[in-house]
Order: C-alpha cells, then sequence, then structure tokens
C-alpha cells in the first residue's frame, strides 16, 4: 500500500470552550459539545476498491448534539455527531458519517462507582476514525459498535482499583483482500491500578485478557487470545508543565512492545501537547 499524504486547511468556524460555573455543576438538557468544522484540502494516494485516487476533498463535521443528565450520584449522556465528505472529481466516493455515544456513571457510596456506554461508528474512511490502526486501511464502509462496564474500587485517598468488560463488534464491506477479514466479535476483560506516588507524580498499571472471534472463520481464520500488560507515569513538574510516560508489551500469536512519551505545556489560556510513540512488533 502506498504512504497516504494529506494537506489540509481548517476552517474552525465556532471554536468555543465552555467550563461549568459554580452556579451551574450539574448540567442537565441539550448542549454542543463541539464546534462546526469546515475541513477542506488534497488528499493523494488514497485508496479504493479500483485503485488509489487523488482528489480535493471537504470534511463538514456538524456540531455535536448531547444530551446530558446529572444528579449527585449520577452522571448520563448520550451525544451524536453527523460528518459529510464531499470529493470534487470523484463525486462517486462522496460519503455520510456516524458517530454516538453513550455514557453512564454511578457513585454506589464513598469507596464505589460502576460506569457503563456504548460507541456506535459508521464511517467511509476508517483511517481518520479508528485510532492508532496498524493498517492503512481503504475506503469502505466501517461500522462498529463497542459498549464496556465497569466497576471501580477507591482502596485509600491515594490508591483505586478499577474492573471493566469491554465488547466490540465489526462489521465492513472493505475491497479487495480485506474482505470480509476485520469481522469479528471481540471482548475483553481489563483489572488496572492507579496509585499517586505523591501529590504530583501518578502510576498506573493494568492487565487485560483479549478474545477475538472472526464473524467468517473461513476468511480469517480460528479465534485469538491477546494478554496486554501496561505501566504509566506522570509527573506534574508545575502546575503549567506535565510529563508523561507509558509502556507495554502485548502477547497474541506474535509478541508486541509499545512505548510513549508526552508532555503538556500551558501558555497562558491555552494547552499545548506533544508526544511520540515507537511500536515494535516480532513475527
Amino acid at each position: 500500500m502506498q504512504p497516504r499524504r494529506f494537506w489540509m486547511l481548517q476552517l474552525v468556524t465556532v471554536a468555543l470552550s465552555v467550563a461549568a460555573s459554580q452556579a451551574q455543576e450539574q448540567p442537565n438538557g441539550f448542549y454542543l459539545t463541539s464546534p462546526l468544522i469546515i475541513s477542506s484540502g488534497y488528499d493523494h494516494g488514497f485508496l479504493t476498491g479500483s485503485g488509489t485516487f487523488s482528489d480535493s476533498v471537504t470534511i463538514l463535521a456538524e456540531p455535536t448534539v448531547a444530551w446530558m443528565r446529572s444528579t449527585h450520584r449520577t452522571d448520563f449522556s448520550v451525544d451524536y455527531q453527523l460528518e459529510s465528505e464531499t470529493f470534487a472529481n470523484n463525486p462517486r466516493l462522496n460519503a455520510v458519517n456516524h458517530l454516538s455515544a453513550m455514557r453512564y456513571r454511578y457513585r454506589i457510596n464513598a469507596r464505589w462507582s460502576a460506569q457503563a456506554g456504548n460507541l456506535f461508528l459508521s464511517t467511509m474512511d476508517a483511517n481518520r476514525a479508528v485510532a492508532n490502526s496498524l493498517l492503512l486501511l481503504p475506503r469502505g464502509r466501517f461500522l462498529q459498535n463497542s459498549a464496556y462496564v465497569g466497576l471501580g474500587y477507591r482502596v485509600n485517598a491515594a490508591t483505586k482499583i478499577s474492573f471493566r468488560l469491554d465488547n466490540a463488534f465489526t462489521n465492513t464491506d472493505l475491497p479487495g483482500a480485506l474482505r470480509g477479514r476485520l469481522n469479528g466479535v471481540t471482548t475483553a476483560g481489563t483489572v488496572e491500578a492507579e496509585r499517586k506516588l505523591t501529590s504530583r507524580q501518578k502510576l498506573t498499571v493494568g492487565y487485560s485478557f483479549l478474545h477475538s472471534h472472526p464473524l467468517q472463520s473461513e476468511i480469517s481464520g480460528s479465534p485469538i487470545n491477546v494478554q496486554l500488560v501496561n505501566a504509566g507515569y506522570s509527573f506534574e513538574i508545575n502546575p503549567g508543565l506535565i510529563v508523561h510516560f507509558a509502556g507495554g508489551m502485548v502477547k497474541g500469536n506474535q509478541s508486541s512492545f509499545i512505548g510513549a512519551a508526552g508532555v503538556e505545556k500551558r501558555i497562558k489560556g491555552m494547552w499545548l501537547a506533544a508526544g511520540y510513540q515507537r511500536y515494535l512488533s516480532f513475527f
């Protein structure tokens, strides 16, 4: 697959950051939680079922419409965003994408809390929507629905343990060799511990076990199990400067390692962030 190069000039027509005031600590009702964004640029060498194309593309992302309900123990929200892609010379590639999310949190008591959520994604360009994808996917319908439930237990003021169960259903209509190969159901269980070392330092360690079951075993092969171990460390040097370090290992049919580092810097009323991530896999 050819490298994908994408130059884009973004015009943010609405860019408002709304902070909850003391007079309204529990927002309720309908809100617009993201700006209206119009992006126009040139996409060179993107993949489709009939080959590679280069074209000018305009993306219109409408504001995210959200409904929120909050009490002293419960937080609930559901949101939806519509996005359209328009190509100048290849109108048959025009597409409408959908993104919806539901989140629920409940504070059982001072130590226990529960959470649940659901994320629905329908897009023709999964390369922009799927984070940390190691594959350069061709244009084609990518549909995914992910759900999770979790429990959190605060041992003391410095230590918290969380348990989470995730489930994801993926169905695609991608061309060529990838047709049907990504379709499947994946379930994962995770346990994570978070420890405040000092008032400025925090350490997080976690373990996950993942089981993936393909919808078409004759295309995608047999089910697989994967284990993940990761750790993260953050240090607040001062209220305006924070550094992060993370590392982990993935053990499945092959072994993979990942490392990352990042820094966040506040300049007056604006935060700037930069990071580097390295992924190493053995086959």
